[in-house]
């Protein structure tokens, strides 16, 4: 017989036991589960990240080859003033009095729109090699730009020298046409005027080509501070021309203001192209 108190001892022993049972049970079956689930989860997860990796590749796009024209390009400058648009409509009649075909581009770009001269829209650059050659000849300056093919047409060889020379048999022998007075519509008498005889004329009739031969004659004779008193009044006629800015320059230049006179160039440059500028500042370079 056991006493009561082993009875109770045995009694807390098989408490004890069957308590433990349950909850290494639990733990074990809770384990499971807690296994099960995250095995689960990370399967799927990985699915989902092979799904969203894949890509399908892109099919490369193949550029279209981009179609060039040619024009003679004798007029570049900045703004769609009037004023600008009258000029290079002057000189798109002059260029088309030479024999070249021309046409005014005008781009509305902001901030600073552009305007263009084009003459001879051409397919190829070859076409233009022989215009750009015929047009140095007849002083004109231009160079070959890239042009709208909409406006492009097969070029036929500039006139010949033989055609030019009958056009100047036709003019009156007494007469000649100044290479500024194209520009002014200005005729002046053959008979060449001493300095003192323009600056008269000047003051009575005052004109771009008058103020620079002036600061061309002056200069020449190296007075340049009067050079560059008349070159200044000939900008104030017109200073979209580069003679007058060039006169300018090189008198700076020669009096040994070197960086001012470059200065001035550039400055032009930034409104207008000037192959003649470019030309002087890479001398100076």
């Amino acid at each position: 017989m056991y006493s009561l108190e082993e009875l109770e001892k045995k009694c807390r022993m098989y408490h004890l036991k069957r308590f433990i049972i349950v909850v290494l049970s639990l733990f074990l079956v809770g384990g499971g589960v807690w296994y099960l689930y995250h095995e689960t989860m990370y399967k799927e997860q990985k699915n989902i990240k092979r799904v969203t990796s894949f890509k399908p590749k892109k099919s490369k796009k193949v550029k279209k080859q981009e179609k060039y024209c040619y024009a003679l390009q004798t007029y570049f400058g900045y703004g769609k003033s009037q004023f600008a648009i009258n000029r290079v409509k002057k000189l798109k009649k002059m260029h088309e009095a030479e024999g070249l075909h021309c046409k005014i581009i005008q781009l509305d770009i902001k901030p600073r729109p552009i305007l263009k001269l084009h003459c001879n829209i051409a397919p190829t650059k070859e076409e233009l090699l022989p215009w750009l050659k015929y047009a140095k000849n007849k002083g004109i300056d231009a160079v070959i730009v890239h042009g709208d093919c909409s406006l492009a047409k097969k070029q036929p060889p500039p006139p010949s020298k033989e055609a030019s020379k009958k056009k100047v048999a036709t003019k009156k022998p007494n007469i000649i046409e100044n290479r500024y007075a194209k520009n002014e519509k200005e005729v002046l008498q053959t008979k060449p005027m001493t300095l003192k005889e323009l600056i008269t004329t000047y003051q009575s009739r005052p004109t771009y080509a008058l103020a620079l031969e002036i600061a061309q004659a002056f200069y020449k004779q190296k007075q340049y501070d009067k050079a560059i008193f008349w070159a200044k009044r000939a900008n104030k006629l017109d200073r979209y021309k580069d003679d007058a800015w060039i006169i300018y320059a090189k008198a700076l230049y020669a009096k040994g203001e070197k960086e001012k006179a470059k200065d001035i160039l550039r400055f032009f440059l930034k409104f207008q192209d000037s192959p003649k500028i470019r030309n002087l500042l890479k001398e100076w370079s």
